[in-house]
């Protein structure tokens, strides 16, 4: 069957919201550079998912996609801590 990925792309798009509201507090420049490595990681995530399209993960794939989402979610608590 087709594999959609859905927990992924799940995990990528909430990690994405959270990282745009926490782009617009006040206090978001102090965490500039984890807010931009988790862009990044995020952004990775979602170029892996891309290409692995509908096929089932190899190993490799499945580190790149979740080592990225686990990656970028670091980066976001990270930042939480320096925006406090």
């Amino acid at each position: 069957g087709i594999n959609f990925h859905f927990a992924a792309k799940l995990a990528i798009e909430t990690t994405q919201a959270i990282l745009t509201v926490m782009k617009t507090n006040a206090n978001a420049g102090e965490a500039t550079e984890q807010l931009t490595h988790a862009q990044a990681h995020i952004d990775a995530a979602r170029q892996a998912l891309t290409a692995i399209g509908t096929k089932a993960y190899e190993e490799s794939e499945t580190d790149a996609v979740w080592g990225h989402i686990r990656a970028a979610e670091k980066d976001l608590k990270a930042a939480r801590k320096v925006m406090k």
